[in-house]
């Protein structure tokens, strides 16, 4: 697979729509984990992957949104995941282009995965848009940095509402020194 994604990404989806006779919405269920492989394949190797990981959680998304919505919220952050991957090794528009697909993906996921009902998965989401966030701010085309980092410190702010060190200590650790990263490049551009 190493040398051709397109053709892995072609028998993927072959065998993922093989499926549809057993559960309809089985096809979708297996484009999920398949562009899993993919997205892996992207980051080690570089090339068309996370391009091509981007394309299969798309079409899992669409195929599965009416029938099963959070299953549809978690592809779709699965998407947005993949495209900010691709946007850091993407210079110019294009990748600010691929960060602004992440931010809707993420937003359109919150429509389900809301913070009343499924609080760790919210705070998951907020969690990585103040990833995708801090990510924006340190490209080389932002003309907005501050407004990112800010936004970074407000959904990860978000995020730490719902995790707490005594039962969600992995994810409030992580959080907290994502927090404190925020906050230290907020005031060296301040300072600076």
């Amino acid at each position: 697979m190493e040398n051709n994604v397109e053709a892995a990404e072609e028998l993927y989806a072959s065998i993922a729509d093989s499926f549809a006779a057993l559960d309809p919405l089985a096809p979708a269920h297996r484009r999920n984990t398949y562009a899993q492989v993919l997205y892996n394949h992207g980051l080690r190797y570089g090339g068309t992957g996370l391009a091509r990981a981007a394309e299969m959680f798309q079409a899992a998304s669409e195929a599965v949104k009416p029938q099963d919505p959070v299953n549809w919220a978690s592809t779709t952050q699965n998407l947005a995941i993949a495209l900010v991957a691709q946007a850091r090794r993407t210079e110019g528009e294009a990748g600010t282009a691929l960060l602004k697909r992440a931010v809707t993906a993420y937003e359109d996921a919150l429509t389900v995965t809301t913070k009343a009902e499924h609080p760790r998965d919210w705070a998951m989401t907020q969690e990585n848009l103040a990833i995708l966030h801090l990510s924006w701010a340190a490209r080389a085309d932002c003309q907005d940095a501050a407004a990112h980092l800010q936004s970074a410190l407000t959904h990860v702010t978000s995020a730490l509402e719902v995790y707490d060190p005594e039962h969600s200590s992995f994810y409030f650790e992580k959080a907290t020194r994502l927090k404190a990263q925020i906050e230290a490049e907020l005031a060296q551009r301040a300072g600076g």
